[in-house]
């Protein structure tokens, strides 16, 4: 997992802080991505396509990420499609462009 690094940000009143503070959130920015690291299908999948595998967030931009709100509806659910894509070409089972499924025989 060397390119994958478990950030951990502190939120308050729904934005990040530099530092824990009284009343501050532990948040793990790429909880959301350990299936893609802890998967070598699914992993190989994301890096063929050139799909993020982390969150990006760097201290220079401290409120530049998604809202936890959005990862959890979004982020989650279009990494957990792209998995299952990556789980069942690698069972032999293609998805077309349009995600027709297609069994070859």
């Amino acid at each position: 997992m060397d390119e994958y690094k478990r950030e951990v940000v502190y939120i308050k009143d729904d934005s990040i802080v530099p530092k824990h503070e009284p009343n501050s959130e532990r948040y793990y920015l790429n909880r959301v991505y350990e299936v893609v690291q802890e998967n070598t299908v699914i992993g190989n999948y994301f890096k063929k396509k050139g799909f993020q595998l982390s969150n990006s967030y760097t201290k220079d931009q401290p409120n530049r990420v998604f809202i936890r709100n959005f990862q959890q509806a979004i982020v989650k659910g279009a990494i957990g499609e792209e998995g299952v894509k990556a789980l069942l070409q690698h069972a032999g089972i293609e998805i077309e462009d349009d995600d027709a499924i297609s069994i070859s025989s």
